[in-house]
């Protein structure tokens, strides 16, 4: 009945690992601590998808050294930025007026594409105001 007891509890706590196994890597080759590392995991995860960490964490637990673990890190902290960036000017400009701003931020995807939704609304908005103050510009000095 022992050997049943503490076979059931080794299965048990072997299933309850709560540290991905690519930040248990990068702390041991480069001292990262551990919610660091979850971060970001779940910022590649939210720009980039699941398949983005998987890549990240097969990187990771190849690496030997951790420069390299740093540039698997680089690599696809790189490919999030460009993302975001891309998520923010698609947003900009499939924003045609204010009013279909609340639309796009209700739809967006990331924070990056809702900042750019509101960013081409804003900037429509400014744009039609400077058209309308050169309008009155142009009335007021005939």
């Amino acid at each position: 009945m022992l050997r049943l007891t503490s076979f059931a509890l080794l299965i048990t706590f072997a299933g309850c690992r709560t540290e991905p196994r690519a930040c248990v890597k990068l702390k041991e080759l480069c001292g990262t601590e551990a919610q660091t590392c979850r971060d970001l995991r779940d910022d590649v995860t939210e720009q980039l998808g699941q398949g983005a960490v998987d890549t990240l964490d097969g990187c990771v637990l190849g690496a030997n050294t951790c420069s390299q673990a740093a540039g698997c890190v680089s690599g696809e902290a790189a490919k999030a930025t460009v993302s975001a960036a891309a998520d923010f000017v698609n947003a900009f400009a499939d924003t045609v007026n204010p009013a279909q701003a609340d639309d796009c931020v209700k739809n967006a995807r990331t924070r990056s594409e809702a900042a750019g939704c509101r960013a081409g609304a804003l900037g429509k908005a400014l744009a039609e105001s400077a058209e309308a103050f050169a309008e009155g510009v142009k009335k007021n000095s005939r």
